[in-house]
């Protein structure tokens, strides 16, 4: 769904250290990771409503 590469989470993983610093880039990866596996899973679910 996301075309998202390796090469991209890292600089956003980077960039959300140094805005955020260290302890609040862990939670918000793990944050952003629970929002992204949510949005897929609607996703899907409406995806497979229309088949």
């Amino acid at each position: 769904m996301f075309d998202i590469g390796l090469g991209e989470l890292f600089v956003v993983l980077i960039l959300a250290t140094v805005l955020l610093g260290p302890e609040k880039c862990l939670k918000f990866a793990r944050e952003l990771g629970a929002w992204i596996r949510k949005i897929e899973a609607r996703w899907n679910e409406t995806r497979e409503s229309f088949k």
